[in-house]
């Protein structure tokens, strides 16, 4: 899970809380305000007068996605494709 949001208070939240968050910039300079503040799970893309392309922010939130840790539970499922739930195990 990620979050690929303009530069609003959420977005900014999302951030602070550790969730991997793409912040889009187009009116602001995230030089003075951007999320990746927060920390390595954070990124910002764009800026003043720049509008990310989608491709810049494809290649963003995989970058992002591939640093993030993997969830206890997805890190520890051990289910076979075609188990039922049932017989998942973590």
């Amino acid at each position: 899970h990620a979050v690929v949001g303009i530069d609003t208070g959420l977005t900014h939240l999302s951030a602070a809380l550790g969730t991997p968050t793409l912040a889009l910039f187009t009116t602001t300079d995230p030089a003075l305000a951007g999320a990746s503040i927060a920390g390595a799970h954070a990124r910002d893309l764009g800026g003043r007068g720049v509008m990310p392309g989608i491709d810049e922010v494809r290649a963003g939130l995989g970058g992002i996605l591939r640093a993030a840790p993997r969830c206890c539970r997805c890190a520890r499922s051990t289910r076979s494709p075609g188990a039922s739930p049932r017989r998942w195990r973590r």
